[in-house]
Parts: C-alpha cells; structure tokens; sequence
C-alpha cells in the first residue's frame, strides 16, 4: 500500500509560468522506500528518507503560499475549498394552455413581475419537463411538456394532456396552487391552468465576495506569527 506522507507547496520562479506555485507530493511505497512526485502530476523520482522535508521546513512552505494568496488573491494550488455559487428559492407563476401538440407554456412570471410570452428560462424548462435531448444528447428547450425526453414517438404520444399533466403538478410539494379553467364561455374540456410553482437556481458570487473569503482563509490558514 502507497501512501501521500506529505504535501509541500513550492515556486518554480519561472516567469513564463502560468501559476508559478506548484505542488509536491512525497510518498512512502509498499518495499519502504520514498518519492517524490514534484508536480501531482504522476511522475515519482526515488529519494532517500533524509531528503524528506521536515514539518517545520513544509509548515514554512504552505506559510509563503498563504502569504502570496492574501497577496494576490488566487489560489493556483486550489488550497481552500471554495464555494462559487449560491442556490435562491424564486416563486413563479405559469400559464398552461391545451393544444393539439400537448400541454404547453403559453406565458410566465416570476411571482412578482410581468407576465411575458418568451421561452422559459432554463431552470424552469427543466422543472416543467419542457425540452428534449438532441442526437449529442444536448437539451433543447421549448414550451411544450414531454413525458420522455428522448422519445421517438409521434409528438401526440410523447407529449401530455393537459389533465394529466395537471394531476402530475398536484403531487408535486414545490407546486403552490393551481387554477383550472374550462373552455369559454362554456364546455366540459379543460383548456388552460395556472400554476404556482417554486424552483431552486443557482447564483453566481460576485468576485469581490469570492475574493474576500478567500483572502481571509488565508488568513486564517498562516500560523499566528507568521501574520505580520
């Protein structure tokens, strides 16, 4: 069994390289014997058991790289583990309408804005199942529902009655309420819906916030007297 018995950061100084820091795993192999794999790149050299860096000497090390991230605010050696993005609730209302072709979205709104008659936005194609799968297996958003992404069917067989999709939003908990209206001004078929519904997206960070949590993991990261 080959175990990583340490990891020591270090500067190539090279201007022409892209990140400039890299890092350096040492390992100890099954017959006890060492290497070193300078880049974490796969590629082991032997060394003998006194050219293993001491702790206090790999401690030094990580200390300069903490120092050059509060510095610079990047952290080529990806140090820190770091969250880029954040997921929100949003609230949205959806107008269904019956067609030949199946249930589709005739119109939509985030709960507190206008309505608009544009495509669904990514997120809320994929929640209403309103996209297919390409040949590259690539999804292609519209407005109409389809019970298989990937069907081959005819376009009557692989998209939903409006009732029957309706029944399907009723079991779901993300969706609020739900509005059914008959075919005006009077008849037994049911034409359209409206859907409250809730979805999670993700957000992107901005870079000033990304940058300060990073800096001050860093921080945080260098031993008390090595701060100054």
């Amino acid at each position: 069994m080959t175990d990583v018995i340490m990891e020591m950061p270090w500067h190539c100084g090279e201007r022409d390289c892209p990140v400039g820091w890299h890092q350096a795993n040492y390992w100890m192999q099954e017959d006890g014997t060492y290497t070193i794999d300078n880049y974490s790149d796969g590629d082991h050299q032997e060394i003998e058991e006194d050219e293993l860096p001491s702790h206090e000497e790999c401690q030094r090390e990580w200390n300069e790289y903490y120092k050059d991230v509060l510095a610079t605010g990047e952290d080529p050696l990806s140090s820190f583990f770091m969250g880029y993005s954040y997921k929100v609730r949003r609230a949205y209302v959806v107008e269904l309408a019956s067609s030949i072709a199946g249930t589709i979205v005739s119109r939509w709104k985030p709960k507190r804005g206008d309505w608009t008659y544009e495509l669904p936005k990514k997120e809320l194609a994929e929640y209403l199942l309103c996209y297919q799968m390409d040949e590259l297996c690539e999804m292609k958003y519209g407005r109409r529902a389809y019970k298989d992404a990937h069907a081959t069917a005819t376009v009557q067989e692989s998209t939903f009655p409006l009732g029957e999709y309706i029944a399907l939003c009723e079991e779901c908990d993300q969706v609020t309420k739900v509005t059914k209206k008959k075919k005006w001004p009077k008849g037994d078929t049911l034409m359209r819906a409206t859907v409250h519904l809730w979805i999670e997206e993700e957000r992107e960070r901005s870079k000033s916030g990304i940058d300060r949590e990073l800096r001050s993991k860093a921080r945080k990261a260098l031993k008390p007297k090595e701060r100054q």
